[in-house]
This record gives structure tokens, sequence and C-alpha cells, in this order.
């Protein structure tokens, strides 16, 4: 093996590995992106659990404070004003 030998088997040695590590990097960026994009898309996934959550929970408080009110208005028929029924629903709770 001459010195020639050596030499181009050295270069292209030193490009494949070259490639090699540019293939590597770039199948790394690539999973690290999908990373990136599965975790913002779980959060906002989350994120939409959450609204739905909080609309069902307003929903259901709508809902409550009506029956509140129906059970208010044919309990107590008449009253005399706001401070009686502030003091009627801090008794209630």
């Amino acid at each position: 093996m001459g010195f020639m030998d050596f030499l181009g088997g050295g270069i292209v040695e030193a490009v494949g590995k070259v490639a090699d590590d540019l293939i590597t990097s770039d199948e790394e960026r690539a999973e690290k992106e999908n990373e990136k994009l599965k975790t913002n898309l779980s959060h906002k996934v989350e994120m939409a659990k959450l609204g739905i959550e909080d609309k069902k929970l307003r929903e259901q408080a709508e809902v409550m404070a009506l029956k509140i009110s129906r059970e208010f208005v044919v309990k107590y028929d008449s009253f005399e004003g706001v401070d009686e029924v502030l003091e009627i629903v801090k008794n209630a709770r």
C-alpha cells in the first residue's frame, strides 16, 4: 500500500465519517423536532380538555344557581331587600 493509496483511503474514510455524522445529526434533529411537535400537540389537547371541563363546570354552576334561585323564590316569597337575601344565602352555607 503506497502513500497515495493511504491518502486516498483516508480521505474517503474522512468524508464518509463526516457524511455519517451529518446524517445522524439530521436524524437527531428530526427526532427532536418530532418530540417538540408531540409535546406541543399534547399541551394543546390538555388545554382543550381543560377548556371543555371549565365550560361543563360553568354550565353546572349556572344550573345550580337557577335551582337555588327557584328554591329561594318559592321558599322566601317575600323579603325586605338585598341585605336579607345576603343573610339568607350566608346562613345557607
